[in-house]
Formats: structure tokens, C-alpha cells, sequence
């Protein structure tokens, strides 16, 4: 490829190149022995590669058939085009001497020579020219074609001290961007550093420049008071300008309060807008944090009534297992904290119930696990991270600047806007939730946006006291914003009086394909089960989290989270998928729970002869038995992939055999047909056993036809014989 980077391909003919850089390159292939449809030694192609792409070439040779008779050589030439550049300016330059292996030229005032005629095969051109250094470079000449080939020599400095000539070494130029992590907005007053020399201050735009760098590696380091100190390695490529972006991510300190004697000492607590929250092992001493927390509600040593848990949370990243350090990580959307740089955080004085946990970091998608909190509890979490930023696994990671926005495409906003259903005035202070973890509040035009929601299926859950709640399942497509309008149906009715510290929910089960309310449905919520037809409320729930399942026989269950408010009313929608409809037909967002691996097989038994279905019949598949219904139907459900025999049988019935493969999300409706055993009466009776009774009409008909036939035929010859007696006259 492009001349270098010469391998043999495998077994299968086919060989691969990683990381190629953006732009046009030269493929070619060729093998003794063959040649490609035009009868030259190799077949080569021009292609073009964007970012990020995985682009097949395909290359075809034919065997040369080899005759006695004598072999002429038909000369095969390409033309050769080459350009002389100065490395610094990239300006043409004239006058440089090119060497074609041994043909030469110089440049014309364009810095552009031409070769002609030059036989197919490896070549090496080489341009040069006093106070100039040397570029050269090897391709493969095709036949017929035209090879464009740049060239650039960078011009030397001479200092003439004595008869020495000092060379003044080939260098590029670095620009340097920091960034503050999460914003990317740009950081001033960032010490920058390069290979631990040459400092400098970041201004306003967070950009500096070294210029004329030895060309190399490189080690630039920004650090900053208050923010985690970074570093990048850059290859210094002679006559380029390098970006190199560095982003900060900013520390969470906490600031000692002197506390009074009798308390604890340092740190023990503070107040977010989510409430007081009080470190545990400060509590479990004895002291409260009055100074700090007032009174400390939710610890029983400091007069609340609620019972608390430790949350240990360890970061992984999801293909390596490494730890993931420096992550930005909260609970219920406040406590925000970084991870530790063995990716660890801990949590203490976690009240009791349902808690979301959110990790994320520049360079992976974020991630979101729920844990309840159980009374004096302590609590080991696992959260996996998945990189979206693909690096090589060499010995040091360049990452290509063309390539990042392409492959952070899988970030998207949410834009929900939420209006009144009567009077279309937007809500302020309605809590939108997203997935049911993170939640913000509208603003007084009703509106909320959620930033940085990776592609995919989400649920949108939007409530506010006085109105009912409602959600709706959005897609949010790659580098777009997603804009949609919830409305909210005012509660005008008088309902009952909820409890302190309760909620009531209403649950509506609806068919998916015909929005019909669905009846005998199973509604199970906190262990606790109800059959329903179409709709229910459940009153006087315990405020927290709540996960509400419903089944149906025939549908996919469906389950759904909600949190439940204190002396609210929560309305949702669940909607059962028919078992039938493959789920490629359904919504994706199907629920994740079912055992999608599996197929279902649906056998009808019928008659053979009159076509009538068949109950109690008594079907096998896998070692499994069941008995047909009164419409002769027997359903295996969760049958797994591959092939399986499937037997019915019945007394007074011949059995039936048939083979069925099983695939993936398949419903499989098969029929099968058993044949009645007739009475063994003799000869005729066995032949009863193997003749249909349309076969046996037939034959009886037949044998009626012989049988006047041969009458008949009697007939005509005793009349014959009566006429053959009669005198003749």
C-alpha cells in the first residue's frame, strides 16, 4: 500500500491494514505466475479513505498459461508525476534535482516534473538541492498508469564559524488547547509544560504555541490548582502543525470546619439542595454536626427516625475491567464526588430505600445502577463504563483529531417540553425524569433539556402535584436534539385522602397493537399480586421506589419503575406485546427481561380424514408433555434454538412424528394429523387400514361397474345362443 507496507495475504486472500490515515492511498497486489485481466504482473486500485470507515478492496489475478512456444516480452511502462515542496511553507520549489532511478530532471518554476515511459515495478524518486536536505521515497510503478508522488525537502541553515556547516534540525510546531472536562470550556491560567521545560500560562482562550520543536516524541503537561494534572504524548512530524486538546477535570476538595469540642473532628457533613446529609462514622461516635447539619435528620443519633446504609461503589471499565479513575459520580443526583484512582468511592449515611447511582467521564457513556439501601446495610456496587473513544494498543495512543467527532456521533440531546392539557400553558416545576434516574425541573416556559443521553430508546416520566403523570418512550437519534411535548391532565375530582407518607398509583394494561384495555392481567407490585381488567389503582403505597410487573397470558410481561411521591396520585401505561408478533415488528424498546433466545412452537392436532381437531391429545417436544385443548392446540413456550421432534399420540390413533427448527424470536405453527385405527377384520379389514374412504368408494364403484358389465355381457351371449337355435326357413 502506497508503495510501503508490503504483506502476504492468508489462506483465504486477504490481508488488512489498521490505522490509515485519512486520504487517497495506492493498493496493489501481485504474485509470480499471474497477472491481472490485462496480462500485466499486478492489479492495483486508487481508493479513497474517510474517517472511521472500513473499506474493502478487492484485487483480482489470473494464472498465466504457460505455452512451449517462445514467450515475447511486451515492454510495460507508467508515467510518473512528481512536485517538490518546501516543508515549512509548502510552497513549490524550482530548480530541484529529481532522481528516477537514475533518470533525472529538474523542477520547473511549479516545483512539477514528469517521467515518461518507466518500466512497471518498485521504484525510488528522490528530489534535492543545495542548502536543501534530501526527501526519498519507494512506490510500485503499474502498468499504464499514473503515479503522483509529493515530495519535500526542508532548507538548511549554514553558519560558516570555520569550514563547519552546523545543521539547524528538522522541527514542527505544537498547538496546545486546554479544556476544562464536561463544559470543554476553555481553562485560563493553566500551567503548560513541554518534556518539563518551557512553561507557559494558558490565557483567556486556553491556547499557547511552541513553535520550531525538535521533531520526536514529545511530553506536554497541564496543570492547574484545584484540577487533576494531565499529559499527552505527541509525535512531532517535521513541517507540521500539531493540536494537541487537554482536558482538566476539576477536583471536589472539601473544606475542614472547626467544630466545637465534642464533635467530631473535621468533616462530618453538609447541606446540598436535596437536603442534610451526615457522614455516618460521625454519628456512629455519638456527635450529631449540629453546627454543620442542624439536628442531622436521618440518623437516629441525631433525633431523625430513618435508619441509613454504606454505599462501597467500585468503577469498572466494561471490556478491560481496569478501574476507571477521576469519574464523576452522584447519588440521586446530588453528593457529586470523583472516583478515586483506584475507581473507587464510598457513600456513608445513605438514607433507607431506592437510590440511583450515575458515574460518567469525558470518553465513556454514562451509566446509571439503582441499589436500596436496607437498614445498617453495607453495600459492595459494581458499575460498569463503556468507552465510545476507540485508541491502538501500541506502545503509545495517538488519537486522530479527524476522527473525533465521528465517533462521539452517539451522544444526543432531549429537548421536552411540558404544557397544560386544558389551557396549553406551559407547566413550570413539573419533574421531568429520564430512565427514572436523573430528573430536572421545568422552567417557566415549561421546557427542560437533557445534554450528552446516549442513541438508543429512553423513557421520558414527567409528574407535578395537581396533575397526572404521564410517560412516553422517545428514540433519540445520533448528533441530533430530540424535541417532544408532554401534556398534563389537571386533577379535577375529589379523591381520597392520602396518608403521610403514602401514594396511590393507577395502572392501565393496554393491547399493543389495538390499544384496547386488556383484561385478566396480573399486576404484582412490592410481592404483592392482583388480577385486574384493564385498569386499577393501588392505594396507600409506601412512598420510594416502586417496580410494577404486569402479566398476561399470551403477552410479554412488561415492567415499569416509579417513584412513588408522597400524597400523590402516579398514572402509568403499560402495553403487553402479543406473543405472536415476531419482535422486530414491535416497538424496541420490548422489554429486556423476556428471554428473547427463544422461540415458541404453537401445534394443532387434527383428524386426518374428516380435518376435525382433536382434544386430549397428548404432545411431546423435548421431554416436555402436554394435552391438546378443546381446539386441539398445544403451546411450548421457551424452546430453545436448534432442531427438535415433536410427537403426538392418542389411543385408538396412529402417532405422528415431525422435525421443527427452532430460531431465534420465532413463533413456529405447525399442524399435525393423527390417522384412526379401523377394526382388523380379515383381509378387509387390513386393507381398511391402509384406504382412505374416498380410496374405497372409488373401488367399490369400480367392482359395481365390472359386475353390470359382466351381466351384461352374459346377457348378450345366452340371447346369442337363444337366436343360433331358431329353425331356418
Amino acid at each position: 500500500m502506497d508503495g510501503t507496507n508490503a504483506r502476504i495475504t492468508g489462506s483465504d486472500g486477504r490481508v488488512y491494514y489498521y490505522n490509515v490515515p485519512v486520504g487517497w492511498h495506492q493498493v496493489a497486489a501481485s504474485k509470480d505466475g499471474y497477472t491481472n485481466k490485462d496480462g500485466y504482473p499486478m492489479d492495483s486500485q486508487r481508493v479513497y479513505c474517510s474517517c472511521n470507515e472500513h473499506k474493502v478492496v478487492i484485487l483480482r489475478l489470473y494464472p498465466i498459461i504457460t505455452t512451449t512456444s517462445t514467450t515475447t516480452t511486451i515492454p510495460q511502462y507508467c508515467t510518473v508525476h512528481s512536485r517538490v515542496f518546501d516543508c515549512y511553507t509548502n510552497q513549490q520549489i524550482s530548480g530541484a534535482l529529481i532522481n528516477l532511478d537514475g533518470r533525472t530532471q529538474y523542477s520547473s518554476s511549479t516545483g512539477y516534473v514528469t517521467f515518461s515511459n518507466v518500466p512497471v515495478g518498485w521504484k525510488t524518486i528522490s528530489a534535492s538541492k543545495p542548502n536543501y536536505t534530501t526527501d526519498t521515497k519507494s512506490f510500485y510503478c503499474s502498468c499504464s498508469s499514473d503515479v503522483y508522488i509529493d515530495l519535500k525537502i526542508c532548507p538548511i541553515t549554514t553558519t560558516s564559524t570555520t569550514t563547519t556547516t552546523t545543521t539547524i534540525p528538522q522541527t514542527c510546531n505544537i498547538k496546545v488547547v486546554v479544556q476544562e472536562d464536561c463544559t470543554t470550556n476553555p481553562l485560563a491560567g493553566v500551567l503548560v509544560t513541554l518534556d518539563s521545560s518551557n512553561p507557559q500560562i494558558t490565557p483567556s482562550n486556553g491556547t499557547v504555541f511552541y513553535y520550531d520543536v525538535p521533531i520526536g516524541s514529545h511530553n506536554i503537561t497541564a496543570s492547574k490548582e484545584g484540577y487533576k494534572t494531565e499529559s499527552r504524548i505527541v509525535d512531532c512530524v517535521c513541517g507540521q502543525t500539531h493540536t494537541v486538546i487537554i482536558k482538566l477535570y476539576p477536583l471536589i476538595t472539601t473544606t475542614t470546619t472547626t467544630i466545637p469540642t465534642g464533635k467530631c473532628a473535621g468533616y462530618c457533613g453538609w447541606i446540598s439542595p436535596y437536603g442534610c446529609w451526615c457522614d455516618a462514622k460521625c454519628a456512629e461516635k455519638g456527635d450529631c454536626c449540629d453546627d454543620i447539619c442542624q439536628g442531622c435528620p436521618g440518623l437516629p443519633q441525631c433525633g431523625g427516625n430513618e435508619s441509613y446504609c454504606i454505599f462501597n461503589i467500585k468503577l469498572l471499565e466494561g471490556n478491560t475491567q481496569n478501574p476507571v479513575a477521576y469519574a464523576f459520580v452522584n447519588i440521586d443526583g446530588a453528593r457529586a464526588t470523583i472516583s478515586s484512582s483506584d475507581g473507587k468511592v464510598t457513600y456513608y449515611g445513605v438514607t433507607k430505600g431506592r437510590h440511583s447511582i450515575t458515574a460518567s467521564k469525558s470518553g465513556y457513556l454514562p451509566a446509571t445502577v439503582f441499589e436500596e439501601c436496607i437498614e445498617g446495610e453495607e453495600r459492595n456496587i459494581t458499575i460498569r463504563m463503556y468507552s465510545y473513544i476507540t485508541t491502538s494498543s501500541t506502545t503509545s495512543t495517538t488519537t486522530i483529531p479527524q476522527c473525533q467527532t465521528c465517533l462521539s456521533s452517539r451522544i444526543c440531546n432531549i429537548e421536552v417540553f411540558v404544557y397544560d392539557n386544558l389551557t396549553s400553558n406551559p407547566i413550570e416545576g413539573a419533574r421531568v425524569y429520564i430512565d427514572n434516574s436523573n430528573y430536572k425541573f421545568t422552567s417557566i416556559s415549561g421546557r427542560v433539556i437533557f445534554y450528552d443521553v446516549p442513541e438508543g430508546w429512553h423513557e421520558i416520566y414527567v409528574t407535578k402535584e395537581g396533575y397526572r403523570s404521564e410517560s412516553k418512550d422517545v428514540y433519540c437519534s445520533a448528533s441530533q436534539t430530540r424535541i417532544i411535548t408532554i401534556r398534563l391532565l389537571p386533577i379535577t375530582s375529589t379523591t381520597t385522602t392520602i396518608p403521610i407518607g403514602y401514594c396511590n398509583i393507577e395502572v392501565n394494561v393496554l393491547d399493543y397493537r389495538t390499544n384496547n384495555p386488556l383484561s385478566n392481567v396480573q399486576i404484582i407490585v412490592d410481592n404483592l399480586s392482583t388480577t385486574i381488567d384493564g385498569k386499577v389503582i393501588l392505594y396507600n403505597l409506601p412512598e420510594g421506589w416502586k417496580t410494577i410487573t404486569a402479566k398476561r397470558y399470551g403477552y410479554y410481561s412488561e415492567s415499569k419503575s416509579i417513584k412513588c411521591i408522597k400524597s400523590q396520585t402516579h398514572y402509568i401505561t403499560m402495553k403487553l406485546y402479543p406473543i405472536q408478533i415476531p419482535p422486530q415488528q414491535t416497538n424496541q424498546n420490548v422489554t429486556q427481561n423476556q428471554e428473547k433466545q427463544k422461540c415458541i412452537v404453537i401445534a394443532t392436532v387434527l383428524e386426518d380424514y374428516t380435518n376435525k381437531t382433536l382434544e386430549n391429545v397428548n404432545v411431546s417436544l423435548n421431554n416436555i408433555t402436554l394435552t391438546t385443548d378443546i381446539k386441539g392446540i398445544a403451546i411450548f413456550e421457551d424452546v430453545s434454538q436448534g432442531e427438535h421432534i415433536i410427537k403426538a399420540y392418542k389411543p385408538g390413533f396412529y402417532p405422528d412424528a415431525r422435525g421443527v427448527y427452532c430460531k431465534q424470536n420465532e413463533t413456529i405453527n405447525i399442524n399435525m394429523r393423527l390417522y384412526p385405527i379401523g377394526p382388523e377384520t380379515g383381509m378387509f379389514g387390513t386393507i381398511g387400514l391402509i384406504l382412505s374412504p374416498d380410496i374405497l368408494l372409488y373401488v367399490l364403484a369400480f367392482i359395481l361397474f365390472v359386475i353390470i358389465f359382466v351381466l351384461l355381457i352374459s346377457r348378450g351371449i345366452s340371447r346369442g345362443s337363444e337366436l343360433e337355435e331358431l329353425p331356418s326357413y
